[in-house]
């Protein structure tokens, strides 16, 4: 798991997890033009995104966002970019 980011704008991880939750639905994610499946665990405050390829886990600690990666081979050289656009919505809402 890597560190992600700290809360700036949540105060806690709950609400930083009822913020992503309401924000990174299907609408959003169909702009990436990739299959995808979310699932969010309420009590365990995860979130697992998972399509052809890859998987995302977003876990919310109490002051900060952990997240782990796997992408395919052929997915790997894009895994800092992904991180980082994801690090970038994120600040935007948490």
């Amino acid at each position: 798991m890597e560190r992600l980011l700290d809360y700036t704008k949540a105060a806690d991880e709950v609400e930083a997890f009822k913020i992503v939750r309401e924000n990174m639905t299907d609408d959003y994610l169909s702009q990436f033009h990739i299959e995808h499946e979310i699932s969010y665990d309420d009590k365990k405050r995860t979130m697992i995104a998972s399509g052809r390829g890859f998987t995302l886990t977003v876990i919310f600690k109490e002051e900060w966002v952990e997240c782990e990666l796997d992408m395919s081979f052929l997915l790997k050289p894009f895994k800092r970019k992904v991180l980082d656009a994801l690090k970038g919505q994120l600040e935007q809402v948490i």
